[in-house]
């Protein structure tokens, strides 16, 4: 019986340890990759592997298919907007963390400047120190 490979990328599966996973038949698996609904990686020798993250991928679409009744041309249009919104989540996370990282920065540049300090009180508010004289927001 043939096993998973391990690589610096995570664990791969022959398609034949795919298919007995997923109570598939290997055709079912040629056909999804035919369709370019999953693209297993390749050997030297042509020997598909696949990771995990495409038997996760497989999983939906199985479960598309069976359970949802969805065709392939169907399946094709979820998994690309699938992909597209993952896309725009990362895209949306790289965005927040440079708008915070620039707050933090604007902030800290303004307190090398400014002739007064923060300091955080007892959780009602923000009291602002400065030369003898205390503020609160």
């Amino acid at each position: 019986m043939v096993g998973p490979d391990k690589t610096e990328n995570g664990r791969f599966f022959s398609i034949s340890v795919v298919a007995r996973m997923l109570d598939v038949h290997q055709q079912t698996l040629r056909i999804y990759e035919k369709e370019g609904l999953i693209k297993p990686t390749r050997t030297r020798g042509n020997t598909r592997l696949y990771s995990e993250k495409d038997i996760e991928n497989i999983r939906l679409i199985l479960r598309l298919t069976n359970d949802l009744g969805v065709n392939i041309a169907g399946v094709g249009v979820i998994l690309e907007m699938r992909q597209k919104m993952e896309e725009m989540a990362r895209q949306y996370e790289d965005r927040m963390q440079t708008i915070m990282q620039e707050m933090v920065n604007n902030f800290m540049s303004y307190l090398e400047h400014a002739s007064c300090l923060p300091v955080l009180s007892d959780k009602k508010g923000l009291i602002i120190r400065s030369e003898g004289n205390n503020k609160k927001l």
